[in-house]
């Protein structure tokens, strides 16, 4: 059994701890929380990762409880039975499956619950409403990371007005780019002194729209053929990309170098930072493109308006509209002293609303209330429909 100590201790439950935006939130949570005041522990429920080496490197324990597949009614037992040995004060849960267990499981240990909401597709199924209007209310607090996550849970599944708050992701200080290393990724990507860089970081899945912006692609590049797109992640659709990457005949000027660790000196390369996902909570590399300093074109999808207002930040276009996107695109690439004044107001909203320290003391006034009113464990009540 783990030994106590006077510190307050934050159990999140997550899927695994593989590389990816939701999952660098809650690293970056736990990681930012002041190791005097907190301990964190991360309990995944399908897999671990690739993120586990350095999390436990920093002082967060990381074990796997695995669920069975299906629907396994024996799961939040188990989990429950881990929450009391591991001696949480709060659990952290994160997207739906989550919600459903870990909830479950944080009641039958008597520990207080809080969930934040990333992304999800509304309206969803009404019986599924109905399950998480309820678990919603064995909560402490609901969070989500955008306004209109928030407002569609509120439409949707009729949750509870007052207990839903938004936290916005917050993101590490890039800083001042460093030219050694601009020069080295430059290098590293083929790219020449003339090259006009458009570029995207993201899991490599189909909704975050890459191949449609591959062939979106070919449109731009006719105008210009000094442009190069450049498409930082790993992920599913790796191989699907590179086959339309040749079916549009782009593979000198579509770029798609894989994973890498650190992204400032990426950003620091791009010239335009672009979003076209079909979906999206609060995106977490759109946030990074801004610290950066970087003018963006993104879709509007999930709280991207939120944080990059159409003609100041950067240009925010209707979702899945492709020429409108190439359009917008084309707008910023043409006129420099717009693209580094977008860049500069990108910059000011980061730091004035954005920052790493923002949304870490957010959460850290969430799971102190929660441990306050620890005594006062919500009961599952009856649902009435």
């Amino acid at each position: 059994m783990t030994a106590r100590d006077d510190r307050t201790r934050v159990l999140f439950v997550i899927q695994g701890v593989e590389l990816g935006g939701l999952e660098m939130v809650v690293r970056r949570i736990a990681e930012g929380l002041p190791r005097e005041g907190y301990h964190c522990g991360i309990a995944c429920f399908d897999t671990l990762g690739e993120m586990q080496p350095a999390l436990e490197a920093n002082g967060i324990e990381v074990f796997l409880e695995p669920r069975r597949p299906g629907l396994d009614w024996r799961y939040p037992f188990r989990l429950a039975r881990r929450i009391r040995e591991w001696r949480a004060d709060v659990v952290h849960t994160h997207n739906a499956t989550a919600l459903f267990y870990g909830t479950l499981a944080a009641r039958l240990a008597k520990v207080p619950a809080i969930y934040t909401e990333h992304d999800r597709q509304f309206p969803g199924r009404a019986r599924t409403a109905v399950m998480n209007r309820w678990l919603a209310r064995a909560n402490h607090r609901i969070v989500t990371v955008s306004e209109t996550l928030r407002e569609s849970l509120i439409r949707h599944e009729r949750f509870d007005p007052a207990h839903v708050e938004v936290i916005v992701n917050g993101v590490p200080d890039v800083g001042a780019p460093d030219p050694v290393d601009v020069a080295r990724v430059r290098r590293e990507l083929g790219l020449s002194e003339s090259s006009v860089v458009i570029g995207t970081i993201g899991r490599l899945d189909p909704i975050k729209s890459h191949a449609e912006l591959i062939r979106s692609f070919r449109v731009i590049a006719e105008r210009d053929d000094r442009r190069t797109l450049v498409i930082i992640g790993s992920g599913p659709e790796a191989e699907a990309l590179r086959a339309v990457r040749e079916e549009c005949g782009l593979e000198r000027s579509v770029l798609l170098p894989g994973e890498r660790r650190e992204i400032a000196p990426y950003l620091a390369a791009f010239d335009l930072f672009v979003l076209p996902s079909k979906s999206e909570g609060m995106p977490v590399a759109l946030i990074e493109a801004m610290a950066a300093s970087k003018a963006s074109v993104s879709m509007d999808v999930g709280g991207v308006g939120e944080v990059v207002r159409d003609g100041v930040e950067g240009r925010v276009t209707p979702p899945a509209d492709w020429r409108a996107f190439e359009e917008a695109v084309e707008l910023v690439l043409g006129d420099a002293a717009t693209r580094e004044a977008m860049g500069r107001r990108a910059r000011q909203r980061f730091e004035a609303e954005l920052t790493l320290s923002a949304m870490v003391e957010a959460y850290r006034s969430v799971y102190d209330s929660a441990v306050g009113e620890k005594a006062a464990v919500p009961a599952l009540a009856r649902e009435t429909v």
